[in-house]
């Protein structure tokens, strides 16, 4: 597989994400345990919001932390 291949896979599932992303998106985007996709949004790495005991993250935010934006 090359560089290019790779890159068109991960643009077409960062296209795929839904809007707002819950922890489990984040989770089976980047192949994480629940407490290291926890610990990560709980960095506050990318924007967040939490309500109650839910948590929701903006895609954009997220896909811009991910490209490195």
């Amino acid at each position: 597989m090359n560089e290019s291949t790779i890159d068109k896979k991960v643009i077409k599932r960062l296209r795929n994400l839904p809007e707002p992303m819950e922890p489990k998106d984040i989770q089976e985007f980047l192949g994480l345990s629940k407490n290291s996709t926890y610990n990560l949004i709980e960095s506050k790495q990318f924007h967040s919001v939490r309500i109650g005991k839910l948590y929701k993250i903006p895609k954009r935010t997220f896909v811009k932390w991910f490209l490195g934006d």
